[in-house]
């Protein structure tokens, strides 16, 4: 049997367009996996100059958080969402050996996210198929999630533009972007990048 995740994207405050809180975002055992029932979400954070911590939550809902944005579905996992929120509330919160993205200077919510999709894909291999946007590289995939997924929905949304395959859709009264099927071409995304970096500056 097949097992949603998604990942789960919050707005920062004070609030800008392109800061994001990244989580993972499972459903709750025992749930019938609606999205506005009980999920378990599984996040890292620090204060300050304090180490990095995790900072779990088990049997929520998305909308208890004034700062969540919307959901990016994933392609199903293979694996029980027993076994997926088994992996993620072991997995270390701290930075170890992995590189930095090129945008921060310090370890980040994002990368201790795409980290843990990396290994969900190899070595453990649980994706049902692999997801678009080049996973294996960690810049290329937040350049994706972030850009591609979350602020052009925002700023289409501002906008007042209502494409579904830009915004989304409402299922259970959550926002869910589409991350299960293929994403752009690499040079057609960078192209895209760039357009979107001139807006946001707009």
């Amino acid at each position: 049997m097949e097992s949603p995740i998604y990942i789960g994207i919050y707005r920062h405050t004070p609030v800008q367009v392109g800061a994001y809180h990244w989580a993972i975002v499972v459903p709750h055992n025992g749930t019938s996996r609606k999205l506005n029932e009980e999920v378990d979400i599984f996040q890292v954070g620090s204060e300050g100059d304090s180490d990095w911590k995790t900072d779990h939550i088990r049997g929520t809902h998305l909308t208890s958080n004034d700062a969540f944005l919307l959901l990016v579905e994933l392609p199903p996992l293979t694996v029980s969402s027993d076994i997926a929120a088994a992996f993620l509330s072991s997995e270390n919160p701290e930075q170890g050996t992995t590189p930095l993205l090129r945008a921060h200077g310090d370890w980040s919510c994002a990368s201790w996210a795409i980290r843990c999709l990396q290994r969900i894909e190899s070595p453990n291999g649980w994706f049902s198929s692999a997801p678009p946007g080049n996973l294996r590289d960690q810049q290329a995939y937040y350049d994706y999630i972030r850009i591609w997924k979350a602020e052009r929905c925002e700023l289409n949304l501002r906008n007042k533009i209502s494409d579904v395959g830009i915004v989304g859709t409402i299922v259970d009264g959550i926002r869910v972007l589409d991350g299960r099927s293929s994403g752009p071409e690499l040079g057609q995304f960078d192209l895209r990048k760039q357009i979107m970096e001139k807006l946001l500056l707009q």
